[in-house]
């Protein structure tokens, strides 16, 4: 079992975020800390206080200056708040920020009133699924070092190419999302690590594990190439914490994501003593 940590980025301060990211990047426990991509706070839209938000991007390129040892990413970047090459160039400045530190998170969007408030088009799910899929495709390819001239129905590119290259060789495409139909076969194509974002329902994770391997079939990917990864919110009781990881150590997940809200952050390093400490958790 290998653990992550997760921050929101809204109605904190930037102090109180940077002192959290590194006690984090002291703990071995954690391989890696991601942050969300919203423009509101997703739980809250309508509160007076729900654009007390940092961009996502911006932020990890100053985290990545005061961490030296976590991998960072977003889980997830919304697709539809940037053009995918102009995402995979951003990736790219982190990676080398972070000096090969970045995972690259993305996800096809889904917050009604921070889309409609800010003038961007949520477009109809079908739509915002195929331009989703292109995403991948073009950033996956810009990634890679190829030229790409790419003719679809939500992107153009013509000859775009990305330089410098990621420091690390493979820079790892995390993709959050569980809808059977379309989300699981894009995850199918194109993702390293697949993220099971339905926090409060894992019971349902090992359904869509077995639908994500239907469609890894379908499209000729192994299976087993694929990291899947839990996230959980992390509770104020310790015992309860260490239930959810076990169970999501029975269910298959490779990787567990403590999403922590600034309410559980003067408990972290008593929270990762004690996952740290149960055996049965250990590899």
């Amino acid at each position: 079992m290998k653990f992550a940590f997760k921050t929101s980025l809204q109605t904190m301060t930037w102090a109180d975020l940077a002192d959290f990211w590194q006690r984090a990047d002291q703990i071995e426990l954690f391989e890696t800390g991601w942050v969300n991509d919203h423009l509101y706070n997703p739980s809250f839209p309508a509160d007076s206080d729900s654009s007390h938000s940092y961009e996502a991007f911006t932020a990890l390129a100053s985290l990545a200056t005061i961490t030296k040892r976590i991998r960072i990413g977003t889980l997830v970047a919304n697709n539809l708040f940037r053009h995918p090459a102009l995402l995979a160039r951003m990736a790219v400045t982190i990676d080398h920020i972070s000096g090969g530190r970045f995972e690259l998170g993305l996800g096809a969007g889904w917050h009604e009133r921070e889309h409609a408030d800010h003038g961007i088009d949520l477009m109809r799910p079908g739509h915002r699924l195929d331009a989703f899929d292109e995403a991948c495709t073009i950033i996956g390819s810009l990634l890679a070092g190829e030229t790409v001239t790419h003719e679809g129905e939500h992107y153009q590119l013509d000859q775009a190419r990305l330089v410098p290259s990621p420091v690390q060789d493979h820079m790892p495409l995390t993709i959050g999302g569980s809808g059977e139909k379309r989300m699981l076969r894009i995850v199918a194509k194109h993702a390293d690590h697949w993220n099971f974002g339905s926090i409060h329902d894992t019971d349902n994770f090992v359904h869509k594990c077995q639908v994500l391997r239907q469609h890894c079939q379908a499209v000729g990917r192994d299976y087993d190439e694929i990291t899947k990864s839990i996230q959980l919110w992390v509770p104020q009781e310790i015992e309860e914490l260490i239930e959810a990881v076990g169970r999501s150590n029975e269910m298959g997940a490779d990787q567990v994501i403590l999403y922590f809200e600034p309410d559980t952050w003067p408990k972290l390093e008593n929270y990762a003593t004690a996952l740290a400490a149960t055996p049965e958790l250990q590899s």
